[in-house]
């Protein structure tokens, strides 16, 4: 079943507000318009999926829904339901916003690591980039646009690592878009459950456990739960067709 247009456009719009995403002309936030296509919908979530970092951004149970879709699009649509939980949910942080802060909380100095951790936004990361700390990297990520890739490297500078710089040749810019062009050709050829299914063809796993480590190695993004959901579905068909398959 397809998605609604309304849901789609009001999960791209959270996911450019979560993940910082802006118009590589403009340095603007990118605008999402009611009257985008079911194309430039599907481009942008594909593109946006691969930016998200599970440990960082909190995605809401409704947008979380239009991103299970476009991993596995042959599921059903998610219950209607969940639209209500997404309202409820903005309300309650709206009356956690009401509350006022103690005097203590507001007196206290962020720190560095702290701020970085709560910045998701590519204009915020760059405002920290400015800080003495990373002075002998600001150059090399100035350019950069990828808020998960950006905060990665300012983390790695706290924690005393390094950022390695771009190899001589294509620019960074260029090697990075080659890289996630390659990638989401690979995402956007198979599905997760017909990953799963070449593996038990070629690779022969003896166990469930290497099954699922085999298809998230292949399929490109690992969800351990998703996997195993695709795994279920291809046991059970899998006798009717003559072929043996790990069940433990």
């Amino acid at each position: 079943m397809m998605m609604e247009k309304k849901s789609l456009i009001k999960a791209a719009k959270e996911l450019v507000e979560v993940l910082g995403l802006q118009d590589e002309k403009t340095e603007k936030p990118i605008v999402i318009k009611s009257t985008m296509s079911q194309k430039d919908l599907d481009k942008f979530f594909k593109q946006a999926i691969e930016m998200i970092d599970p440990e960082t951004d909190k995605i809401s149970k409704a947008t979380q829904s239009v991103i299970d879709w476009y991993e596995n699009p042959e599921e059903d649509e998610p219950d209607e339901e969940i639209e209500d939980i997404e309202e409820e949910d903005e309300e309650v942080e709206e009356s956690d916003e009401d509350e006022e802060p103690d005097e203590e909380d507001e007196e206290e100095e962020e720190s560095l690591e702290d701020q970085l951790k709560n910045a998701k936004k590519v204009v915020d990361l760059k405002e920290l980039l400015k800080n003495p700390a990373f002075s002998k990297v600001r150059k090399s990520l100035a350019d950069e646009k990828n808020p998960i890739k950006l905060k990665k490297a300012m983390r790695d500078v706290l924690a005393g690592g390094s950022v390695e710089k771009p190899k001589l040749g294509k620019s960074k810019d260029e090697s990075e878009k080659t890289v996630e062009k390659k990638a989401k050709v690979k995402r956007a050829s198979k599905t997760r459950i017909e990953v799963a299914a070449e593996v038990l063809k070629t690779q022969k796993p003896k166990t469930i456990k290497e099954w699922v480590e085999l298809t998230n190695d292949e399929y490109g993004k690992a969800n351990d739960k998703e996997t195993m959901t695709q795994i279920t579905r291809i046991q059970k068909v899998a006798p009717l067709f003559g072929v043996d398959c790990p069940v433990k």
